[in-house]
């Protein structure tokens, strides 16, 4: 890290006072950081010894700040706090004062505006800081003896005008001089003063020249600079480079200039210290001048990147670059010091002085406007769209159609094609439902069956015409087949209606589900079906997920239930759907049930017949707080599982956010079941209060219901089917304490998957991950918890080896951990994310404690604390849509903003992070 080295200069100290404020200054409140300050040498000026400390680093309060010293009004006072509380935690040295402030250069300061002066010193000076009063030229003599005669004021400084002679200037200088040798004597000289070679200091007193930079080109600031070193060559006297913040607002172009005047007087054998001129740009910080300044002067700077010109790599301005695919990344590179803003976002740049950013691009010409320090740039991009203008038709494979069933087609084309289906003889036109992404969007058409049959079994062939550019595409899809449903009677045997309540004394009231979106369990009004001509299909995975047919956002809906190995469910139509957010297709079945699953997760069967299932509870019991429920059943029939009531609410872009946890009983609904039987024994259960069956003749379905003793008190349930044919559920008791909670940390990514990349040659985020998860296993096991890592180094392990090593641990609580990426470098913050609702309560409480941690410890005091917390979010993440306990995903930190890698790199930070994850897992576990 280089240090700004500030050369020897030749300023006055005599008093003790002064001493007093040195030591002070040590002490004082780093602003500009410590590595600011380097210590300056005593030095001679015309026989006295003198501190070059009191104006290293110094501020300037001058009219037009944000501070006046005039007023009674409670704001005048407040504004006057703010600024004491704003200097003294800061690092300068010394503060300049203005009598602009009171009065104008044309009349005499008065005595109570003098008071007012003098009290203000009087303040500042106990903080140890060194205030100096700024007198023009004009003011009397008299003026100037009171303010020497003031122990709090360390000295003056002569502000003269251009039309002012070097020989008046040095005559005003040995008046003051004479008034109080042991103060400071300075002169401000403005820019391009003509007769600054003419001034001869040794005979006025003066210790150092304040010097001002006003040229609108940094050209024209280092000739100034120049004809100061000829004209104070040979001279005993320091010299102060005044560096104009103010001047910033008058043109963006002008930001960078104090920072070339910087870098230009550390070069100089002139500059001894700097004058930082004022107080409210500075505090402002228009155009991140004062923030690059600051930058320099801790770190320093390389020079060429820190002014590299506004570009975007491999583009030539005012060309059109020609983009090869749908979506393209480019990298803009600028001055790594200054914010770049890109379409009205700003971006900062790395060390390099570069970004990488993902643009979105339609189809046609695509502009983009970059700025930086006032200058623009427009980088232009074409997208000709090439290749198929039909890419997908969903379903892909044959539609079964039951009378009145509403049937859904989904086409992907080009985003601005006007998109038309044709099934048989009937015409529909498609309307848009996604943006557009990679030049095409998803279209969709819906129309329903005939309610009665016709003589043909098929209704018609799907053929999509797609009009792009003048010109007509088409494309075959398949055939709608129209399929009458079996009845009741021939389909399934009736079995005897009944339902067994307990601890109920009349039927229970069957809740809906309560949602903004009118969200239910559509398995519980939709009454499942068979089709002529269908097949079946088995669950060969251990899980296989399962989703609403037909939708769009078919990863968002968090009430479809995993579907346990050997689950049996017929089979009416097969579908191919674009995951817009994974970039890739899926295929899939859609079951008579009233959900699609992954064609990948089952095995197509001949159908069988079968008859009406009929369900019984073989036992049930309690052990370690665990509920177990066997049940009997004929044939292996799909189930649904769901809370009531629960609401969910649009946030962070997503539909299903949860609030509250708010559940007063689990349902599951078993299909194609027309008898049910048997007590389930709760007298023991910590967690629920009564159980009883409701038997649905007509939607021929089954519900076992279990409420609950306390709202939101659930936590998790597993299933399996045993070795005689039985479905055993597991319903988790309710944590009581830390200690020997079974917890599963989840390390992300690993081996071949190391995730997000942040600094160069820093580890990767799959080697930070590990590093951040063994010390929060280290935190919970000093608290008492049992901790598993699913990996214990850097090695592959798929998304469900995660899911199972969990359920294989008998997980009370699982956490994936991770680092936050994006293409973005200046973005940053922490997030928590859950799917299940009954997961939320747990994210919450880890989002609270690190949205505090990053707000009150990591960025405090700083802007970026106001939005460090990204959200407690719904997400389907693979890893969250567990069942058997609650589970969610955190970003501790984005790896990609050098900040806040730098901040995940230190040990120290990590432990912090354990810290608060513990503290939000017990807080859950005590709710």
């Amino acid at each position: 890290m280089k240090k700004t080295e500030i050369k020897k200069g030749n300023l006055v100290f005599v008093s003790i006072c002064a001493v007093i404020l040195i030591l002070s200054v040590v002490l004082a409140v780093t602003y500009l950081g410590s590595e600011n300050s380097a210590s300056l040498p005593d030095s001679t000026a015309n026989g006295k010894t003198v501190s070059a400390k009191p104006i290293e680093n110094a501020v300037r309060l001058c009219e037009g700040s944000d501070f006046s010293l005039s007023g009674s009004s409670a704001e005048s006072t407040e504004s006057r706090d703010n600024v004491m509380r704003y200097l003294e935690a800061s690092d300068f040295a010394s503060v300049f004062v203005s009598t602009k402030l009171l009065s104008s250069a044309e009349k005499k300061v008065s005595d109570k505006e003098l008071k007012k002066i003098f009290a203000f010193s009087e303040k500042l000076a106990k903080t140890g800081k060194s205030v100096i009063l700024e007198i023009d030229y004009s003011h009397d003599v008299t003026v100037a003896e009171k303010v020497l005669e003031n122990k709090y004021i360390a000295g003056i400084v002569l502000v003269v005008t251009e039309e002012k002679t070097a020989s008046q200037i040095e005559k005003k200088l040995s008046a003051f001089s004479r008034i109080n040798e042991k103060k400071q004597l300075a002169v401000r000289i403005p820019f391009d003063y003509k007769e600054i070679e003419k001034l001869n200091f040794d005979k006025t007193g003066c210790s150092f020249a304040l010097l001002t930079f006003d040229g609108k080109t940094s050209e024209e600031n280092e000739k100034w600079l120049s004809k100061l070193e000829k004209a104070f060559k040979g001279k005993n006297v320091s010299v102060c480079a005044g560096l104009r913040f103010d001047k910033c607002s008058e043109k963006a172009a002008f930001a960078e200039i104090p920072l070339r005047i910087a870098l230009a007087c550390d070069k100089s054998a002139l500059v001894s210290s700097r004058l930082f001129y004022n107080l409210r740009d500075i505090r402002t910080d228009e155009n991140g001048c004062f923030s690059a300044v600051n930058e320099y002067l801790k770190n320093g700077t390389d020079e060429e990147k820190a002014f590299l010109s506004l570009g975007v790599e491999g583009y030539e301005e005012g060309t059109v670059a020609k983009a090869n695919d749908y979506k393209t990344q480019i990298t803009v590179f600028g001055s790594y010091l200054f914010p770049v803003v890109f379409d009205g976002e700003e971006i900062e740049l790395d060390k390099e002085g570069k970004a990488t950013l993902e643009l979105s691009l339609r189809t046609g010409e695509n502009s983009f406007v970059l700025t930086q320090c006032g200058r623009s740039l427009t980088y232009k991009v074409r997208v000709d769209f090439e290749g198929e203008v039909i890419r997908e038709i969903s379903p892909a494979s044959a539609v079964y159609a039951s009378p009145g069933k509403k049937v859904k087609i989904i086409v992907r084309a080009a985003a601005t094609a006007a998109v038309t289906v044709k099934v048989g003889a009937s015409r529909y036109e498609a309307s848009p439902v996604t943006g557009e992404k990679d030049g095409c969007r998803n279209f969709s058409v819906q129309f329903k069956a005939p309610k009665s049959k016709i003589e043909i079994d098929s209704i018609g062939k799907i053929t999509v015409l797609a009009s792009y550019k003048g010109e007509t595409h088409s494309k075959e899809g398949p055939v709608v087949i129209y399929a009458d449903s079996l009845s009741a009677e021939s389909a399934v045997s009736p079995g005897k209606n009944v339902t067994i309540q307990n601890n109920l004394s009349s039927p229970p009231i069957n809740d809906a589900t309560t949602v903004i979106h009118s969200l239910t369990d559509p398995a519980q009004h939709t009454a499942p079906q068979q089709y002529v001509g269908s097949q079946m299909c088995i669950v060969t995975s251990a899980f296989a997920d399962t989703w609403p047919t037909l939708t769009e956002d078919d990863s968002y809906v968090p009430y479809y239930t995993p579907l346990v190995r050997g689950t049996v469910d017929y089979v009416t139509g097969q579908s191919r759907i674009y995951d817009s957010e994974e970039e890739t297709t899926r295929d899939f079945f859609d079951l008579a049930s009233g959900r699609r699953v992954l064609t990948k997760d089952v095995m197509l069967i001949p159908q069988t017949s079968r008859s009406a299932n009929k369900m019984s509870v073989v036992s049930s019991y309690i052990s370690s707080g665990e509920l177990t429920i066997k049940l009997s059943t004929d044939w292996e029939v799909p189930y649904s599982f769901s809370f009531g009531p629960q609401e969910y609410y649009t946030a962070y872009s997503k539909k299903y956010n949860v609030s509250d946890f708010t559940a007063d009983y689990i349902q599951f609904t078993f299909y194609y079941t027309t008898y049910a039987d048997g007590m389930v024994n709760i007298a023991d259960s910590e967690v629920f209060s009564s159980a009883y069956w409701d038997v649905n003749a007509a939607n021929r379905t089954a519900t076992l219901t279990l409420r609950l003793k306390k709202s939101g008190g659930y936590y998790g349930y597993s299933v399996e089917r045993n070795n005689e044919g039985q479905i055993v559920f597991r319903f988790r008791g309710e944590p009581l304490t830390l200690s020997g909670t079974k917890i599963v940390l989840d390390p992300g990514h690993g081996g071949s998957d190391g995730g997000a990349q942040g600094l160069s040659g820093a580890l990767n985020e799959s080697q930070l991950n590990f590093a951040l998860s063994v010390a929060i296993k280290n935190e919970l096991e000093r608290r008492g918890a049992t901790v598993y890592l699913t990996r214990t180094g850097d090695n592959d392990i798929t998304l469900e080896e995660r899911k199972t090593f969990a359920r294989l641990n008998n997980a009370d609580v699982f956490i994936s951990v991770h680092c936050n990426g994006s293409v973005n470098t200046s973005k940053r913050g922490t997030s928590v994310y859950y799917f299940r609702p009954f997961s939320e309560p747990l994210a919450d409480a880890i989002y609270q404690r690190m949205k505090s941690l990053f707000q009150n410890d990591f960025c405090a005091g700083t802007q970026a604390s106001e939005n460090i917390g990204l959200g407690n979010i719904f997400h389907p993440f693979s890893v969250t849509r567990l069942e058997e306990c609650p589970s969610v995903l955190i970003e501790t930190g984005f790896i990609t903003n050098e900040e806040e890698c730098r901040l995940l790199l230190d040990s120290a930070n990590r432990e912090k992070i354990a810290a608060a994850v513990a503290g939000g897992v017990e807080e859950y576990i005590a709710r």
